[in-house]
């Protein structure tokens, strides 16, 4: 699991949040409004957001929140790590926020259980 993971806002503009993902070479971004988690952002979602031709007659996103999966599927910070893969799995999604008190402790990836497999 990812700790202290990088978080926009709804209200952030979806080129800040590309910016970001970019930078530091994540796929996906918690959104966050007042210390909760209200939606994940993800690079597919990104690349719809921006893509004129799935929606040519669509007003183009322009704020995380136009673009953003709410409500995401979360985790508890309790939760076995089978479960956490479990809802990756059957969910076909990438990341899971990881919730501890109903506030954000982090984010795991299908990628961290790849890591994880292939360390051991």
């Amino acid at each position: 699991m990812s700790l202290c993971p990088l978080t926009v806002t709804p209200r952030d503009p979806l080129d800040l949040a590309s910016s970001l993902m970019q930078g530091r070479r994540v796929r996906h971004l918690p959104v966050v409004d007042d210390d909760r988690v209200i939606g994940m952002l993800s690079e597919h979602d990104l690349l719809a957001a921006v893509d004129e031709r799935a929606l040519p007659n669509a007003k183009r996103a322009r704020h995380v929140a136009e673009a953003m999966t709410a409500p995401c599927i979360t985790i508890k910070a309790h939760a076995r790590a089978a479960e956490a893969a479990e809802l990756l799995r059957k969910r076909h999604i990438g990341a899971l926020p990881v919730l501890r008190d109903g506030r954000l402790a982090g984010v795991i990836t299908a990628t961290d259980f790849l890591h994880y497999v292939a360390s051991t």
